[in-house]
């Protein structure tokens, strides 16, 4: 509850300092387009404006998928079928899964269901394979793996790839951080593993990472 506390603090800080920075430059710029005369000029702030405008927008869908996290928590539970559920996950990403030629392994049969609430299901999958596609090396075909397990009254996910990787010693304090970017791709928004984390976190589970430099990443994540 306390680690949640501070994730929610710290996303509430950072989306009031973005809001604040939007609202500020938008209104900045209104006044300078109030203020010029030649049209030229005029078609160049408004074109910031519309920039502004658009950024805005993301920061507030930002915020809508947070608060959707806690006003889901209480929908009921399904008992859901992880293979149907990647795939159908898999299948929405098909054309990025051809573009980066990528493998994708996945063996669900030590643990092939669990109760739990589909668009987190879901969400998890996408988020993870997205970024899995995303950090793919340029020096290889992406191999993806995911499995399952059950472990005691637990049931666990175990997602890895052969990626980029990241630097832990630099930035394993802030990987599910809102907004913290790792590499230089222009894609990168920073948001998908804050979500992941707090929709397995928001019921019970946890979600553990390790990764090494040009070799990959792996995610443990216990759901229930």
């Amino acid at each position: 509850m306390s680690d949640q506390n501070k994730r929610l603090q710290n996303f509430a800080y950072i989306v009031s300092h973005n809001l604040r920075s939007h609202t500020g430059n938008l209104q900045f710029m209104v006044n300078l387009h109030d203020q010029t005369d030649h049209p030229d000029d005029r078609k160049e702030i408004f074109s910031h404006i519309k920039s502004i405008s658009e950024s805005l927008k993301t920061t507030i869908d930002h915020l809508s998928e947070i608060v959707k996290i806690q006003t889901e928590i209480g929908k009921e539970r399904k008992r859901l079928d992880f293979e149907r559920i990647f795939k159908n996950v898999m299948l929405a990403l098909e054309n990025n899964i051809e573009a980066t030629q990528a493998v994708i392994e996945y063996d669900f049969s030590k643990c092939p269901d669990v109760n739990y609430i589909p668009a987190y299901l879901e969400s998890i999958f996408q988020n993870l394979l997205t970024n899995s596609l995303k950090y793919s090396s340029p020096n290889r075909k992406p191999l993806i793996k995911c499995r399952s397990a059950r472990e005691g009254a637990n049931t666990y996910l175990y997602f890895e790839d052969n990626g980029v990787g990241i630097d832990m010693d630099r930035y394993g304090d802030s990987v599910f951080g809102m907004y913290k970017t790792f590499h230089q791709n222009p894609e990168a928004k920073g948001i998908g593993l804050f979500i992941t984390r707090n929709q397995i976190e928001a019921l019970g589970g946890t979600i553990g990472i390790e990764s090494k430099v040009n070799e990959g990443t792996k995610f443990t994540i216990r759901l229930v």
